[in-house]
């Protein structure tokens, strides 16, 4: 039978059809990769007056939301000294988040680099997964997830040397390719990683800083206000709670240059390619730890985000070399989490180390385990067409009581209800969210 031709007004319908799909997945000049984790109603109610009130219901004896933890590794060479003490950690803070509740994840690492063949991209031996999970059609058990990630973070470690320095401590901006460029995305869910069904939740690992925040050097100044009080700044004196020496390990100046210069290229450029700076003529951060953040609770949507860091503080540094991670403890304290400390770890502490960690597993199962964000079914009609929808006659409730509207937030146009952290569920909460949507 011959075929039908294909006329010009049904190309044109295929076009525009492929264009609204495109449009729909990325935004940003197609590098921010917009989610469809959505937290969907369990029950919808009609009302006379042609409002609708839709039901959730929180239990944390039901594991909702599923993390996929991502360990992103310093891979300047001189953190694998340290990788054993996290290894041992492993199978206990994975207990402690069964105690939990969260027998649920997924674990995965990748290294920190602006490298293309490195950045943000999920590492794996030869033969095995880039992830490993306890759930699904690939689901392993907990050791055999354990050894499989331990195997992955010791291929993640071969190669690495102390000689890349700057560029292959890019931790944050090799986590920020991965959330948002679509050809990364692709490879690593190759695998069933960086799954629609998990929440990414990142742990960012160095003996010495992000890149991100390499300090002032070489000609080139940076505007660190993120991380300094008015009027200080950083200084090579140990001990000091703004340390973070700019000549390291070696005396060699082409370190810092090569730091600098990294945090410059790949840091500080605005999404056309230029480089931004400010009043003052100070390079300013495109790509830092609140910025891939932000990034981070995009792309998981409505499941609710979390991340951590392992590594030193600045003024409890040990004897031997090491620098603060600078960027990684912010990343950490975005989420309301500290950073776990990984001087008792070099020190032979372990115990306290494995505390830090089991510590972090707490906070992680608490932080997910109920939700915060509503999507609606209906977009909120904003009868005003003031542009708000906060001022409409919203009703958010919890097991009976009414928010106040400061303890809530609207969004995506009318179509999502985001709690303040402030609000407290018990086990079994109900969440009850009356609106009029627009009349079609």
């Amino acid at each position: 039978m011959q075929g039908k031709k294909i006329n010009k007004e049904t190309i044109l319908l295929i076009l525009s059809a492929l264009g609204l799909l495109i449009m729909g997945t990325y935004s940003n000049c197609g590098m921010h990769l917009l989610s469809e984790k959505q937290n969907i109603a369990g029950q919808t109610t009609r009302h006379a007056d042609a409002s609708i009130t839709e039901t959730w219901l929180q239990d944390k004896t039901i594991q909702s939301i599923i993390p996929e933890i991502v360990l992103i590794i310093d891979y300047s060479g001189s953190i694998n000294t340290i990788a054993p003490a996290l290894k041992n950690a492993l199978t206990d803070w994975l207990q402690q988040l069964e105690d939990e509740n969260i027998t649920k994840l997924c674990m995965g690492v990748m290294r920190g680099s602006v490298h293309p063949s490195r950045a943000g991209l999920l590492v794996a031996k030869p033969g095995n997964r880039k992830c490993y999970c306890t759930f699904g059609s690939e689901k392993v058990d907990a050791i055999t997830m354990v050894d499989k990630f331990n195997e992955n973070m010791d291929q993640a470690f071969a190669g690495a040397t102390g000689a890349n320095n700057g560029p292959d401590e890019a931790m944050l901006y090799s986590l920020h390719k991965a959330l948002t460029d679509p050809t990364i995305l692709a490879i690593n869910r190759q695998d069933g990683c960086f799954s629609d069904r998990t929440s990414i939740v990142p742990v960012v690992f160095s003996d010495e800083q992000d890149v991100s925040v390499a300090p002032n050097g070489a000609g080139l100044t940076f505007d660190n206000k993120k991380y300094l009080p008015d009027g200080k700044v950083f200084d090579d004196v140990k001990g000091s709670p703004y340390f973070n020496e700019f000549i390291i390990h070696g005396g060699d100046p082409s370190n810092g240059l090569s730091e600098a210069t990294t945090r410059r290229d790949y840091h500080c450029q605005d999404n056309t390619g230029n480089t931004v700076k400010n009043a003052q003529g100070e390079f300013v951060n495109q790509i830092d730890f609140a910025s891939v953040a932000q990034e981070l609770e995009t792309f998981n949507g409505s499941l609710r985000s979390f991340g951590s860091a392992i590594g030193y503080f600045a003024d409890n540094l040990p004897a031997q070399f090491a620098q603060p991670f600078w960027g990684g403890k912010e990343f950490a304290d975005y989420f309301g989490h500290p950073m776990v400390d990984m001087r008792n770890a070099l020190e032979g502490q372990q115990d306290k180390f494995q505390k830090d960690m089991n510590r972090f597993a707490v906070d992680l199962a608490t932080k997910i385990a109920y939700f915060y964000q509503f999507d609606l079914s209906n977009q909120i009609c904003d009868s005003n067409a003031n542009g708000s929808y906060i001022d409409e006659a919203i009703e958010v409730e919890v097991d009976g009581i009414r928010l106040p509207k400061n303890l809530y937030q609207v969004k995506n146009d009318g179509q999502k209800i985001v709690l303040d952290d402030a609000v407290k569920f018990q086990d079994n909460a109900k969440i009850e969210i009356t609106y009029q949507p627009c009349k079609n």
